[in-house]
């Protein structure tokens, strides 16, 4: 959603380096420089002071950068809830054996999933052949 200058200048203070946000965002180092200095001339603040072989950001590029990790989350959030249509139960369904069932579907599986969106969540254990069984008759029934 913003400017891809803002989105470059983030990824230089997570890398701390030209080359290797180039590297990330699949641009050359001199578009990397190009973008950082163009956002500073239209902030009109210096975001990064780079001397050989150290790269520092300045307290209004911390700032800037916390500005657009923040904004970056709620535009995923926000386009998230335009992408699922409203009154819309999202269900899923899964099953986890006995074995793994401990470790894998922890709470933090089950309030990750109501984030994204599920209204639904139902989870079956039961050993493998009991699960497969019971996937296979849901498919057949769905068909």
């Amino acid at each position: 959603m913003l400017d891809h200058r803002y989105h470059t200048f983030l990824t230089l203070v997570q890398t701390g380096s030209y080359t290797v946000t180039a590297e990330h965002l699949y641009i050359s180092q001199p578009a990397v420089t190009q973008q950082i200095k163009s956002l500073e001339r239209e902030i009109g603040v210096p975001l990064v002071r780079y001397h050989r072989p150290h790269l520092q950001i300045t307290v209004e590029g911390q700032k800037l950068a916390q500005f657009i990790s923040t904004i970056e989350v709620q535009s995923q959030q926000v386009m998230q809830q335009l992408r699922t249509p409203p009154n819309v139960e999202r269900e899923i369904s899964f099953a986890a054996t006995l074995s793994v069932s401990d470790f894998l579907v922890p709470p933090q599986l089950i309030l990750k999933l109501q984030k994204l969106g599920y209204t639904r969540i139902d989870c079956q254990t039961a050993n493998t052949e009991s699960a497969l069984k019971n996937w296979m008759m849901e498919l057949v029934s769905l068909h």
